[in-house]
């Protein structure tokens, strides 16, 4: 049964193959594809195209950015190897970003790749030509459970074969004399879009305003802030078609969509993903290119090697392990956010807990001093307010902070009665050991903290909860601060 299994994979993997290498020749009868084109210029714009109406409005930026760096672009067509082939559909895509392209006088190549899925084939391409840019366009939708951009752009952007420009869905208007405002706030993205928003002034003869905002600034401080954004575009410091404006506004994003509004176009560095908040763009980005009326450019710069392997360790890593579903995500959230909010329970246990703490450092004892560390309710306080900051939720945190930071007084506090009422003052070893923290302590915080997130979401490991509590424990220190 096993040899007959693996035959008939063999013969569906042959089968496959087949059935793309002659799509693939079907496709490449059309006298617009080519099957390897040959890089004639240093700098090369790649083009993804897969609808006639974002071909038409992603091939005149694409043309401008290759005119700019006296290059080329090469417009690609993902064809699925499971979907038959439409040459109805695919050809007149192509053909027209083609006529874009070369009506702009900017030498065009096209290919096509037949692949699983889009994204492979757009980092196969990107590869193969060894592209310096890709234009690609985005509609925005409500977010999904598991997707934020959608399923080809969220891969590419976290991590990027090259530089990629993101277009918001439609068309800028006229290109000529275009005025475009950049937000600076520093970051290698930032500074990115402003390189590729005075090329795009050079080719449209337009104007570009680097941007700050800022919260009731005085006038000085305002004229103070543009020669900062002077200083942070380095070499475009004294481009003559940069100016620079400092505006005041509650947060970023209103000042970004003022500013926006006196203005025809606006590009935006992605925000930089960390490794708690993996959001693609980030908050101010997509936000803005979500209510702006002008059309918005969004730019991600690629990684540099070194962080790009740690991004796909990263990935491969986070991959195999298990997720949760939405829920169980739910309920875990409302188990913390339940667990964190103080009550006379909660109280009355950090107190017991700090009075057995003070006893057994006292005592110099390490038994009395674990069962303290068992008692105390404070860790849900704790993972509480770490929730509350990966989350945004500020009722939560306001909740947390309260409930921890009431807790840390009250184990304090006992702590001075009790070395008041101590027989013998004198500091013991377990005292002592307390008094003196290093970065060691700081890894045994972070990998605990760790350890008990990850028990507090897996019903299957719970049981390891009371080893992460005596591991995390902070009452027996907050008591030896007291004595």
């Amino acid at each position: 049964m096993r040899l007959l299994w693996q035959v008939k994979e063999l013969g569906e993997s042959l089968g496959t193959w087949i059935a793309r290498a002659v799509k693939r020749q079907a496709i490449l009868r059309a006298p617009i594809i080519e099957a390897h084109p040959e890089r004639e210029r240093d700098f090369c714009v790649l083009l993804p195209v897969a609808k006639l109406e974002r071909a038409e409005q992603l091939a005149p930026l694409a043309a401008a950015l290759a005119a700019a760096n006296d290059g080329e672009v090469v417009v690609v067509y993902v064809e699925a190897a499971s979907q038959p082939l439409s040459a109805e559909k695919t050809w007149p895509v192509v053909e027209r970003a083609r006529q874009i392209v070369a009506e702009a006088r900017v030498p065009v190549h096209s290919i096509i790749r037949i692949e699983t899925d889009a994204v492979a084939g757009i980092f196969e391409a990107a590869r193969e030509i060894e592209a310096d840019v890709i234009v690609m366009g985005w509609r925005p939708k409500p977010h999904t459970r598991e997707r934020l951009l959608g399923r080809t752009l969220d891969p590419l952007l976290a991590n990027p074969p090259c530089d990629i420009l993101v277009l918001r869905a439609g068309t800028i208007g006229a290109p000529r004399r275009t005025r475009c405002v950049v937000p600076l706030a520093g970051g290698p993205n930032a500074i990115g879009a402003l390189e590729y928003a005075l090329q795009l002034a050079e080719q449209w003869d337009g104007r570009v305003t680097a941007l700050t905002v800022l919260e009731h600034a005085t006038p000085a401080e305002r004229a103070t802030a543009e020669k900062m954004l002077r200083e942070m575009a380095g070499k475009h410091a004294h481009h003559p078609r940069l100016t620079t404006l400092a505006i005041n506004a509650p947060n970023p994003t209103e000042g970004i969509l003022q500013a926006a509004a006196g203005h025809d176009l606006v590009m935006l560095g992605a925000s930089r993903e960390g490794m708690v908040d993996r959001a693609l763009f980030g908050d101010i980005p997509e936000h803005v290119a979500t209510a702006c009326h002008a059309p918005v450019i969004i730019v991600k710069r690629r990684m540099d090697p070194v962080t790009g392997w740690l991004r796909r360790a990263l990935d491969s890593a986070s991959a195999m392990l298990p997720r949760l579903a939405f829920d169980e995500r739910v309920e875990v959230y409302k188990a913390i956010r339940r667990a964190a909010r103080p009550d006379a329970d909660y109280f009355v246990m950090i107190g017991l807990a700090a009075g057995i703490a003070a006893l057994g450092l006292l005592l110099n004892s390490p038994a009395v001093i674990i069962g303290a560390m068992l008692v105390a309710p404070l860790m849900a306080a704790i993972v509480g307010l770490g929730m509350g900051v990966v989350m945004g939720d500020l009722r939560l945190l306001k909740i947390a902070a309260s409930a921890t930071l009431r807790g840390m007084l009250l184990a304090i506090g006992i702590g001075i009665v009790a070395g008041w009422l101590a027989i013998d003052p004198t500091p013991t070893a377990e005292i002592l050991g307390r008094t003196q923290p290093t970065l060691l302590d700081l890894g045994v915080a972070l990998v605990s903290g760790a350890a008990g997130a990850y028990a507090l979401c897996r019903k299957d490991v719970s049981a390891s909860l009371p080893g992460v509590a005596i591991a995390a424990a902070l009452v027996p220190p907050l008591t030896t601060v007291g004595i």
